[in-house]
């Protein structure tokens, strides 16, 4: 069993959840975890119900009620990656675009420096929940292609590893952790206001993974309360959360998905052993599918997003701690065109981390 970044525990994947309270950045087995977006901008419009958000604080200047979606149009295709947790041992607050060739970081203040945040679009803008820092967060953040803005509305309970994602005109937000709390609740942010649904559900869990696919979300595995991962498939149509009772990828957390071509994409993740993994599977909505083919190395904790037709894959942690200067985090970019990966090499790029934010349009 392998140690984490979270002090004294049996095993790495324990990293967003058992571990977070008591845990030290001196500490060098202390680690973090992420969540996987997949959008640019966008919190309402005029079919979301569009209504006027209440700003905390506008990162970039003063409050400035801009009119939902208004900007749509005007937004690069760009994917957005903000933060994580770096190769020595900080919290990262930085911003970078990826535009299907180059990595470009952006000078814009914004959320603090986080990992385990929950991050998908509604519209124009990218909604930023949560995350851990030196504590779990429970502040909600808007991004619209140019500037990070604070949003002065309550909601789910600070937390990390929540899984996030938008079906319709609502992100849905389920699950998370905090101080070793385990949290099965199902949340929806309609572009103004957080709503706690009284739906039953998939157990406790963090670090699962969930993206949309043909109208409904498509939620897998994820850390369980008792330490052990999950190997379970549900989907939310809008209304209720059903179990899908079909074999598909080995009990994980920290896993990467994304949408491409009509099927989602599972890449990754770390098992019940802290081993990471670097299998592929496609789900196409009744079936999960493993790809043989040669993938990425080994990893947990990366991102991933579709961007120009592809899916770029980023960073992550290795799991091999190779020498007192690095930890396993890594800085690579690969891409997934539906039938091979290939990676890439840009110069300059994100510096090595795990648990990153990534959202694409």
């Amino acid at each position: 069993m392998n140690h984490s970044r979270f002090g004294a525990t049996s095993r790495r994947s324990a990293s967003f959840a058992l571990m977070m309270f008591g845990r030290s950045l001196a500490s060098p087995g202390h680690r973090l975890t992420a969540c996987i977006a997949l959008s640019v901008a966008g919190f309402a419009s005029a079919d979301c119900g569009a209504r006027t958000p209440i700003f905390a604080g506008d990162a970039a200047g003063p409050p400035t009620a801009t009119p939902p979606c208004e900007d749509a149009a005007t937004l690069a295709p760009n994917g957005v990656l903000f933060g994580g947790y770096g190769q020595i041992g900080d919290y990262l607050s930085d911003t970078w675009t990826w535009d299907g060739a180059a990595w470009s970081e952006l000078q814009v203040a914004g959320p603090s420096g986080r990992v385990g945040a929950a991050m998908t679009s509604l519209c124009s803008k990218v909604i930023l929940f949560g995350g851990n820092g030196d504590s779990n967060f429970g502040d909600t953040w808007s991004w619209n292609g140019s500037k990070w803005t604070q949003l002065d509305v309550s909601g789910p309970s600070p937390r990390n590893g929540a899984a996030m994602a938008a079906l319709g005109n609502s992100v849905v937000l389920f699950g998370g952790e905090s101080t070793g709390q385990f949290f099965s609740d199902t949340w929806t942010w309609d572009g103004s206001i957080w709503t706690q649904l009284s739906v039953a559900g998939p157990p406790p869990r963090s670090n699962a993974v969930m993206a949309q696919l043909d109208g409904k979300l498509v939620l897998f595995g994820g850390l369980s309360m008792t330490g052990s991962d999950d190997a379970d498939t549900w989907t939310w149509d809008g209304t209720s959360w059903v179990e899908v009772p079909i074999a598909g990828p080995s009990a994980r957390n920290s896993a990467a998905m994304a949408p491409l071509e009509g099927k989602l994409v599972l890449f990754a993740g770390i098992d019940d052993a802290g081993v990471t993994l670097s299998d592929t599977w496609t789900w196409d909505a009744t079936a999960w599918t493993e790809l043989a083919l040669a993938s990425p190395p080994a990893r947990e904790s990366a991102v991933m997003v579709p961007v120009g037709g592809v899916l770029v894959l980023f960073g992550g942690e290795s799991g091999e701690n190779l020498d007192a200067s690095f930890d396993g985090t890594l800085s690579d970019t690969w891409t997934w065109d539906g039938t091979a990966w290939t990676l890439l090499a840009v110069t300059p790029h994100p510096g090595s981390r795990e648990g990153a934010v990534m959202a694409s349009p």
